[in-house]
């Protein structure tokens, strides 16, 4: 039995079509575990800079205000997602996605 030249090139489109969507979606995984990866590292840069900040001797002329507290929270937490994002990122997010990213050989 002889498949039509057209049937043939259809199969092989469709073939094609389903291989590229593989690696697509191979590459969205990759990319949500680089960020997935990146935002554990912003984490814990922030759990670090908050304990940092807790060993500052506390006094001074004024009290620290809660918004003075929400600021300084919020500011940790811009920078630690700054930093883990950079060029100058501590490691854990590169050392974490080798750790947890498939080898192409696995399916």
């Amino acid at each position: 039995m002889r498949l039509d030249s057209g049937v043939q090139m259809a199969m092989v489109s469709e073939s094609r079509i389903a291989g590229d969507v593989k690696a697509a979606a191979k590459i969205a995984e990759k990319e949500r575990l680089k960020e997935a990866c990146a935002g554990f590292e912003a984490i814990m840069l922030q759990t670090m800079m908050k304990a940092m900040r807790q060993t500052l001797p506390e006094g001074g002329i004024f009290n620290r205000s809660q918004a003075e507290e929400i600021w300084e929270s919020r500011m940790d937490e811009e920078l630690a997602d700054r930093i883990s994002r950079g060029h100058n990122s501590p490691g854990l997010r590169d050392f974490l996605y080798r750790q947890l990213a498939r080898p192409d050989s696995e399916g």
